[in-house]
Parts: C-alpha cells; structure tokens; sequence
C-alpha cells in the first residue's frame, strides 16, 4: 500500500517497455497515481494490449472501472479525462449526483472526448446491455451543440452505411410504441437542427410534430389538429384523382381579394391585354376571350384581374385542358376595372356594362339594353376621361 506515488515515478520513467506483461495489477498498485510532469513522446503513461482477443478475452488498451458508492460527493466514474489540468472541480461536479459514467471528458475549451475512425464507427453508444431501457448517446446543451456528428465522405472510400454519408446515425430496434427514438435531441433552444444546400432534412415514413399527434405527415397526406380532437386541415395529394384536395373548416384569404379562372383571351386590334381589361366570350373559339369592344355586349364574361395592386384571392383552373388559359379573369369579388367616363360620370353604386371604347367599361343609362350585359356595381367614382374604378363584379 502506498508504494506508487508522485516521486516514485520519474518523467518518462512509465513507457511501453516498462510494463511487463502482467507486471501491473491491483495488488500491485492500491493507491491512485499522482503525477505531473511533461513528456515531449506524447503521454506519461503508454499502456498497450497485444491480445489476441481470444473468446471470453477483450483485448483493452485501458481499462477503467469502479465499484464503490458516490454517496453525496457525485458520481461514479470509470475513466476521466480533464484537460487542460482542470482537475476534479466544477466541471465534474456539476454531473448529475449518483450517476454512473464509464468514460467522462472535461475541457474548458475544445473536444472534450475525441472519437476518431479511418475504416468503422468513431463513437459506438449502447444503452441496451445492462439496463431495461437506456440512452445510447444523450447530448442536452445549454448554449451550443449536445451531440455533433460531421462527416466529409466522398464517395470513394471503402466503408459507408448503405452508400450514404451520414454525420450523426441514430439506430433504435426496439419495440415499445411510445418511447423509442432513434434520436432524440433535448435544448433550451433547438433540440435537433438540420441545415444544407439541397435538404435540411430527409424522413423515410410517417413524421409527427407534437406528442399528441399536431401534426402528421403521413405519405402524400398532411393533417393538422388542435390537440386530440378531430382532424382540423387534411392536405390530401392523391384525392381528386391525383390532383390533391385540401379540406378544412375555414379558409382566410389574405392575399386578394377576388375569385378568378385562369382564361387565353384574344386581342383585338388596336386593344392590349392588361390587368382591368373587359372581356367577353369569344364566339369563335371554344373556352376563350376577346377583349370586348361594343357598348352593352351580352357576351361580356369578366375583368382581367390584377389592376391597381388588387391581387387575385383565388384562381381556379385545370392545367391541360379547355379550362385554362394564361390571364386571370375576375368573376366576382372587387377589383379594379379600366373605366370610361367621357359621356358620362360614374358615381359609387353605378351600374357598369362594357364601353365601345375596347376593353373598358362605362356607366348605364340604358337599362333596357342592360339585362345581361351588365358587369358589376361601382364602388368608386370618376369624374370624366378614362381612370381606374373599384368594381363589385356581380354578373347580370
């Protein structure tokens, strides 16, 4: 007892060379080591393993275990590795009080365990052998990174995972339904964060965010809840034959103001297709518009959307078919049309139909050729000459 202590070993004294095989053993040394010194071939103390890992044999460079009781000092610590010298301090005793750690590394700045692989797995975490239910690897953080995985593969080295380049893996086989997590990130800030060019993240199967099920991604499906209760919004990409439903209890439009179809509209001459243009039906091509150009036209079908900053609020149509086209075309709601008040002023409440003036629209005063030609109702006013006129499109 007492036989190893500071001044019995000498710097360098310890190497490779001086460790006989089974020349150091418990009953050898029954008091801790405490040395300090500098050594310029890389460590004081050099333990090698030249085992042949033979059944029941686990050939180990450095062994450390622990079988006493951390009472109310700590914890319970197999290996410790402190740099630089902090020593058992703060750091240390800062573990959760009665936890057992087989390797524990601590620096004030820097890695405080450094797990390097040129051919297999840098750091291998099992929380399966010896207890019921464990953590492989558990990172919480206060102000950084809990657990950090990088990896720089480039395709050409001779071991990967399934042809992938993976900086953190995180596998769990277990079976419990409820708690199983293949990783499981805990922070007072973001508990895992994904960043990269192409995809910050990338899921094989169904993903929840919340516990009681929030929100499900389930295939080509997206349901949203409040809580427990009944599905609130549905995000359906296969229903309606493949052209995607949404379904919920309500629907806020915040980003225009009218209901618009998606229509190809032919120019007449002298005419020009732009937001706030009268339109009309065009006899002579099925589905499409003209830009209208006679005074009390029956055929008139709507309001290029679009002027005066008024966005469409929704536009409907059907890609590849007859019920599609290149220019918005307001079928209700407001929006702004080009107005022509030459003959007559328009005033808020008005009556509009379409103008001889091609593409605009003017103020009735003919009700009996009106029926059918009638556009919508003015909600703003002008004067004289030509402008733009807020409109409630109500077709009649």
């Amino acid at each position: 007892a007492g036989a190893v202590g500071s001044a019995e070993i000498a710097p360098g004294a310890v190497g490779i060379s001086e460790l006989a095989s089974d020349s150091v053993t418990p009953s050898k040394i029954n008091w801790s080591l405490n040395h300090a010194d500098s050594d310029l071939n890389g460590g004081l103390i050099s333990v090698q393993n030249t085992s042949d890992g033979t059944p029941g044999n686990f050939p180990m460079g450095l062994a450390g275990a622990v079988s006493g009781s951390s009472g109310a000092s700590g914890s319970l610590i197999g290996v410790a590795g402190l740099s630089p010298g902090l020593g058992l301090g703060a750091p240390v005793s800062d573990l959760p009080v009665g936890t057992k750690y087989g390797v524990v590394g601590v620096v004030d700045i820097g890695t405080a365990v450094a797990a390097i692989t040129n051919s297999g797995i840098g750091l291998y975490a099992d929380g399966t052998t010896m207890a019921t239910k464990g953590i492989g690897a558990n990172g919480p953080t206060v102000g950084y990174s809990g657990v950090q995985g990088t990896t720089n593969f480039d395709g050409n080295a001779a071991v990967d995972i399934n042809g992938f380049e993976i900086g953190l893996l995180g596998v769990s086989t277990g079976t419990t339904v409820s708690d199983n997590f293949g990783v499981y990130g805990v922070s007072n800030n973001v508990g895992v964060f994904g960043a990269a060019p192409n995809l910050a993240g990338e899921f094989v199967g169904d993903v929840q965010i919340g516990r009681q099920g929030e929100m499900r991604l389930t295939g080509p499906q997206l349901i949203m809840r409040a809580g427990e209760g009944d599905n609130t919004i549905i995000l359906d990409a296969t229903a309606g034959e493949g052209t995607g439903l949404i379904e919920a209890g309500a629907f806020n439009v915040t980003g225009g103001s009218d209901l618009s179809e998606n229509f190809n509209i032919v120019p007449s001459v002298g005419s020009s297709i732009e937001p706030g243009t009268v339109v009309s039906i065009d006899p002579a091509s099925a589905g499409q518009l003209v830009v209208s150009a006679e005074a009390y036209d029956r055929k008139v079908a709507g309001i290029v959307s679009g002027a005066g900053g008024v966005r469409p609020g929704m536009t409907m149509g059907q890609r590849g078919s007859i019920a599609d086209g290149e220019h918005p075309v307001a079928l209700t709601g407001r929006v702004y049309v080009r107005a022509d008040a030459s003959h007559h002023a328009i005033q808020p409440g008005d009556l509009l139909t379409t103008s001889a003036l091609p593409g605009y629209a003017m103020r009735v005063v003919d009700f009996d050729r009106a029926p059918g030609a009638i556009i919508g109702k003015a909600m703003t006013a002008l004067e004289s000459g030509t402008g733009l006129v807020l409109v409630l499109v109500t077709l009649q």
